[in-house]
């Protein structure tokens, strides 16, 4: 084989990390245990999801 077969499956493992991080913080918004506003969950889904790696892989 070629490639790498593990890096295809990491792809769903990882959507599959950030369906669960969502829907956690979206339970948190429901019970009145975090803000409200879209531009913040944006900021912080962003930051654990994308620019924590971006910054430890230093890219």
């Amino acid at each position: 084989m070629l490639t790498n077969s593990r890096a295809y499956s990491s792809f769903a493992r990882h959507d599959y990390y950030q369906r669960i991080l969502c829907n956690m913080v979206g339970e948190w918004v429901e019970r009145g245990k975090c803000v409200n506003d879209d531009a913040i969950l944006k900021r912080l889904i962003e930051g654990i999801c994308f620019n924590n790696a971006k910054e430890y892989f230093g890219y």
